[in-house]
């Protein structure tokens, strides 16, 4: 799967209100409601743009222990898109640069890096900003704080990282850590775990960050998995 460049939208840090502030803190999304397991489903289906003759039919499948396509491992996508989230959606915040693999039978597999908001070089960072926040200085930008996430439709997956982009010079993965996990019936997700890391850049390739986790459905387990890349001056993420 080839590297996504993922532009950022950098956007000023602004002073909140203890209210804004305690309801901008970053959480894993909620439990679709009981009587509707497919809630937080349909709502990024619905998010996404999709037809509402599609989203039953893929709610149909699942409903019936049969997987979508964005479920089998070995599925290939039939197109590409990309696009900054406007709004909050179960796959991603708001600003957030966007990925969806779209496949057959019309079902999406989103990956996602969250937006940076900028603060000054050296300063302490304002309690107002509650997720990923960079800073610049003379040949470098700190990113820190920064959610990665991957969501399969019942499945995501989701880690925070903090990162350099050096000019010129090889970038690094600082830190990697929080990963959390959300499934919806009919799988059931184990708990994330980072699998593999590369803090550096290096002449061979970017610096890399992989959490994976097991899905189980009625058809079956198997692993999914999501990686930050970080290099070349830019940073992205690709997903199984």
């Amino acid at each position: 799967m080839k590297f996504r460049k993922l532009h950022r939208r950098i956007a000023p840090a602004l002073a909140l209100t203890a209210a804004a502030i305690l309801a901008a803190t970053v959480v894993a999304p909620t439990a679709a409601v009981a009587d509707d397991p497919y809630a937080e489903v349909r709502s990024g289906y619905e998010a996404l743009g999709m037809t509402e003759t599609t989203i039953d039919a893929l709610l149909a499948k699942l409903d019936a222990g049969q997987p979508i396509d964005a479920l089998l491992p070995n599925a290939e996508p039939v197109s590409e898109s990309t696009f900054v989230q406007v709004g909050d959606a179960p796959y991603a915040e708001d600003g957030a640069t966007v990925f969806v693999r779209w496949y057959e039978d019309g079902s999406p597999a989103v990956s996602a890096v969250e937006e940076a908001v900028e603060v000054p070089a050296g300063a302490i960072v304002p309690f107002s900003v509650q997720g990923c926040s960079v800073s610049s200085g003379s040949g470098y930008s700190n990113y820190t704080g920064c959610t990665v996430s991957a969501w399969w439709g019942t499945v995501q997956s989701a880690f925070r990282a903090s990162f350099t982009l050096v000019q010129g010079g090889y970038d690094q993965i600082t830190n990697a850590y929080n990963g959390w996990q959300q499934c919806a019936y009919p799988t059931t997700c184990s708990a994330p775990y980072e699998s593999q890391r590369k803090s550096y850049e290096n002449a061979s390739g970017p610096a890399t960050s992989r959490w994976q986790q097991t899905v189980t459905a009625p058809w079956g387990s198997w692993e999914v998995w999501i990686q930050l890349r970080v290099g070349g001056d830019s940073y992205g993420n690709i997903s199984s």
